[in-house]
Formats: structure tokens, sequence, C-alpha cells
């Protein structure tokens, strides 16, 4: 069989999307499955294009051009069936034309930023609904959002299948000690205590709370550091509340890393925070840094919001907390931060139970 994958994000690109494709491709359980990407282009992708080991064809998804790229695409290779993350994408022209003219067997990959497009919109509902009805496969990411789904929908959504995204292989691989020891000198972190938050800059993550609980954790733990991976729509406005709140000292700003890097920076934290919460403009259903974070051994520290307890077991593997109350957030921290064997049992925890619970072939699986 030959599947053709659009999705809106791909490697190069870093985030839950590209991470997500890239993973259900490398474990797929039948050897016979050709893939084919289809994907807009990106920074750095001409160069992550020739080296890989799949097809890929990069353009525009949106509008006639991008459909018409994509029916031209499908005869070209052949394609039997079409993987289709984050529906959202298509207008109403091009999903009358994707259907109608395309005309191969798709599954649809709905991701949370679908859930926040058309949660609120009775229109896009509609559209989105037609698509359902008439779909190979419905998958989400996650328990929380599939009963979100049955919600809206009702009885079109009643065989959604739940594919968990699950860490990368190589979290639970160890970085030699010589490596971790020449990133933390290059980053000033001897002596220090950890955090770090992985994550865009966006809506719902928590920054400005978790900057509003800090002065609280530091009169108690004055060493520590809060090491930031990410970027996004959010980064300048993030940048000048730390100046605002003096806090560019305790701050390691890394951006954006390579996925294959990131374990590094992972085996460097003494605890992942990441203060969730509920927000209108984006919904959180599912972080798969979570399950990184618990792959690399690290404890978590979190707020209460859709699919979280799917990932994150509150007092087994991580804290889960009201991120808008400060001085239990603070005290969060602080309790980690101060009580490494408890914080050290945590991470083991964590990372056996990933281990045994979330793998990509088991999941994969669930589409054969």
């Amino acid at each position: 069989m030959k599947t053709l994958i659009i999705t809106p994000q791909y490697l190069p690109q870093v985030g839950g999307i590209p991470s997500f494709v890239s993973n259900m491709i490398q474990n797929w359980p039948q050897p016979d499955n050709t893939f084919v990407i289809y994907t807009p282009p990106a920074k750095n992708s001409i160069e992550y294009d020739k080296t890989s080991n799949i097809k890929i064809y990069r353009g525009e998804i949106k509008g006639m051009l991008g459909m018409l790229k994509i029916y031209r695409l499908s005869r070209k290779e052949n394609i039997d069936m079409i993987h289709l993350h984050s529906p959202h994408i298509l207008t109403r022209l091009t999903q009358y034309i994707f259907t109608k003219y395309v005309n191969k067997k798709y599954k649809l990959f709905f991701h949370s930023i679908d859930f926040n497009y058309f949660k609120q919109d009775q229109k896009k509902r509609k559209r989105i609904a037609r698509l359902i009805i008439n779909a190979d496969k419905v998958i989400v990411n996650s328990n929380y959002l599939k009963d979100k789904f049955s919600e809206i929908f009702g009885e079109i959504a009643k065989d959604i299948v739940v594919i968990y995204p699950c860490p990368s292989n190589h979290f639970f691989e160890k970085i030699p000690n010589e490596e971790l020891t020449t990133l933390k000198k290059k980053l000033a972190l001897d002596g220090k205590k950890v955090i770090l938050t992985v994550a865009r800059l966006d809506e719902g993550k928590g920054f400005p709370r978790l900057i509003d609980t800090l002065p609280n954790v530091l009169k108690i733990i004055p060493n520590l550091v809060w090491l930031i991976v990410g970027d996004g729509k959010k980064k300048l406005e993030f940048i000048n509340l730390i100046s605002k709140n003096g806090m560019q000292n305790i701050i390691r700003y890394i951006g954006n890393v390579d996925h294959l890097e990131l374990k590094k920076y992972y085996q460097l934290a003494d605890v992942f925070v990441l203060f969730l919460h509920p927000d209108e403009k984006a919904e959180e259903d599912w972080a798969t840094v979570f399950l990184e974070a618990s792959a690399s051994g690290l404890p978590i520290i979190t707020g209460t919001v859709g699919g979280i307890e799917e990932q994150v077991h509150d007092l087994k593997t991580g804290l889960i907390i009201d991120v808008d109350n400060r001085e239990q957030a603070g005290q969060a921290i602080i309790e980690l931060l101060s009580n490494p064997d408890k914080a050290k049992d945590m991470g083991e925890y964590g990372r056996a139970w990933v281990k045994q619970e979330f793998n990509w072939i088991m999941e994969n699986n669930k589409l054969i």
C-alpha cells in the first residue's frame, strides 16, 4: 500500500505534529507500506529533504493550486490511502475538490489545533462533519479530545480512534556524562537547581504565571535557573516580561532545538515545569513533552487542563497543581527541588510507566 500524508507541518520543523508524523512512519508495523509526504516549505527544508529516506513534496495546501498539486501527486504516485492531518486547513472549496476529485480513501488526524479552530464556529463544524462521515477512520490524540468530539458531533463521532503521540525512542537513551558536563558549563549551570520548560511561546502555556511564581521560589532556592526551549508568537512579549521582572540572570533561553538534541536539555534539568491552564484561544488536550520528560527521568509539575491526566500521574510521575494559586505552585517547585530523592523516584516511575504504556508500534496497530 502507498500512503500520502498531507500535513501542515513536518520535519525539520519542531513541534507536536512533525514529531507525530515522523514517529508514526518510523514505527509502522507493515514494512510493505510506502509513505509519501506533502507539506508546505519550511526553514532548512531543502537541505533536510535531500537526506530524507521518505519522498517529500513541498507546496501550499490551502487554495485551489494546492489541491491541484495534491490531485496530480496522488495519481503520479499511485496513492492508495491519504492521511490528512489538521483538516481545518481545507477551505469549503478545497474540501469539495478533495472529496469529489482526489477521490481516495482517507483517514483524518485531529490535533488540538483543530478543536480550537472549530469548537465555537458552527459553519466550520458542518464542513468537518462532512469530512468525518466519509472518512475511512478518524483519529484523535487523547480520550479527552475524543469525548469533546462526541459532545459536538454526536453519533458520527462514535468510531473515533485514539492514537497517543508517544515519545521518540531516543529520549530513553542516556547522554554520556562528558557531553552533559560540556553543555552544563556552556550554560553556566554548575551548582544550580534547574527547572526546564519545553513549549511554544503561546497562549495557554502559563509563562506569565510561572514568572509570577518564581520570586517566592528564589527566596528558598536562590541558585535556581530556568531553562527554556521553544519559540512562538509570544516570544517578544515573554522576553519583555522577563526584563520587567528582573529575571534575566536566572533565565537560559535556548530557542528551538533539533529533536535529536532535545534529550540533552531534559537530562540537564532537575524538574520539568509547564504551567498549562485552560484558555479560550488555545485549549490544550495533549502535550507530548510530558512523555518526553518522563522518558528522560524527569518529574513534572503542571496545571489541570485537557487530557493532561492521561500523561501525568499526580503524585506518581509529578504534581498536578492549580497554577493560579501562586503559593501552591511555588511550593510544588520548592518541594521537588529540595527533595532530590522524591524527585528521582517520580522520574524513575514515570520512565518505566511511559516505556510500558506509550509505544508507537502498539498505537499504530490501531490503524491496521
